[in-house]
């Protein structure tokens, strides 16, 4: 049987709504303590990815989100979905 004090490999994908420089700024202290407290509770390093800019529907018009502009978000989505989807699949393969 497995104890706590077992290494266990960990790793985190962010998906956030906000741009990389607002996130990094708001939410970046509070994953790096999460990890770090993770790290020294299970003795293993944390690895993590952070999504920027997430694209949250299929159609902006279905909902009253007129505080985004959906024009610049798939814009955003189409540059960097397919290099965020290499980096989640190497981040699943890297923890093993």
């Amino acid at each position: 049987m497995k104890s706590l004090t077992a290494k266990k490999p960990i790793g985190f994908i962010y998906t956030m709504n906000a741009p990389k420089e607002w996130a990094d700024s708001a939410y970046g202290p509070m994953c790096s303590q999460v990890e770090t407290s993770l790290a020294s509770i299970y003795g293993c390093e944390v690895k993590s990815l952070k999504v920027y800019n997430t694209y949250q529907v299929n159609n902006y018009a279905d909902y009253d989100m007129d505080y985004f502009d959906e024009e610049s978000k798939r814009k955003y989505r189409d540059e960097h979905f397919e290099e965020d989807k290499k980096k989640a699949f190497d981040l699943g393969k890297n923890i093993l």
